[in-house]
C-alpha cells in the first residue's frame, strides 16, 4: 500500500479545497444542482418500474431498512439523530471520499469524464441499492460537475446535504397538496437565486 501511495506524497495543498466566502458564485452551482432533484426522483421511479418489470425488484413489506425502522418509531431522539447524521455527517464523509479523494485520484489515471462516471458509479454502488443505482449515479455525476466547476469541495457537500434533507423531508412529510406547493416554492426560490447570482 505504501508503494502505491508513494507517488502521491506529500499531498498537494489544495487536495481538499474548501472556500467558504472568497467567491459566492459556487452557490449558484449548488442551487442549479438542487433544481435537478425532481429529475433524480423521476429517475428513481423509472429505475424502480424497470426493475419491477423485469422481475429484479420485488417489494417485501416485512423487510425494512434501519432508517425506515427509526423513522417509523415514535422515538424523536432517534429520528433527530438520524436526520442530523444523514443531512450533515454523511455528506461530509462521503464527499471527502468520493469527490475529494477518489475522483481526483482517478483523473490522474484516466480522463475527466470517465473519472466522473466511474467515481459516480462506485458512489451509487456504495449505497447497496439496485433501484437507486441509476439516480445516484446521475447525482454523483452532478456533484462531480459542481466540484469541477467550483473547485470547492464545500459545494458538492452542500448539494449532497440538500439531497439527503430533500429525501428525508419527502419521506417524513405526507404527500399532500401542501407538500407539493412547498416543493414548488423551494424550486422557485432556487431559480430566483440562480438568476440573481
Amino acid at each position: 500500500m505504501r508503494q502505491l501511495l508513494r507517488p502521491y506524497q506529500p499531498l498537494p495543498e489544495n487536495w481538499f479545497p474548501m472556500k467558504w466566502f472568497e467567491d459566492k458564485k459556487w452557490l449558484r452551482d449548488v442551487a442549479l444542482a438542487c433544481v435537478a432533484f425532481p429529475f433524480v426522483v423521476w429517475l428513481h421511479g423509472l429505475s424502480t418500474n424497470l426493475l419491477e418489470h423485469v422481475g429484479l425488484l420485488v417489494f417485501d413489506d416485512s423487510v425494512s431498512s434501519a432508517w425506515e425502522q427509526s423513522m417509523k418509531s415514535n422515538d424523536f431522539i432517534a429520528k433527530g439523530f438520524y436526520m442530523l447524521l444523514a443531512s450533515f455527517a454523511t455528506p461530509i464523509w462521503e464527499e471527502f471520499i468520493f469527490r475529494g479523494f477518489f475522483f481526483p485520484s482517478l483523473t490522474a489515471i484516466t480522463g475527466m469524464k470517465r473519472s466522473m462516471l466511474i467515481s459516480s458509479a462506485v458512489f451509487a454502488l456504495a449505497h447497496f441499492s439496485l433501484e437507486q443505482f441509476i439516480p445516484l449515479t446521475f447525482l454523483g455525476v452532478l456533484m462531480c460537475v459542481v466540484y469541477v466547476r467550483t473547485r470547492n469541495l464545500l459545494a458538492p457537500i452542500l448539494v449532497h446535504s440538500c439531497w439527503n434533507a430533500f429525501v428525508l423531508a419527502s419521506e417524513l412529510l405526507p404527500q399532500s397538496q401542501a407538500f407539493n406547493v412547498f416543493v414548488s416554492n423551494v424550486l422557485y426560490e432556487l431559480q430566483r437565486i440562480i438568476l440573481r447570482v
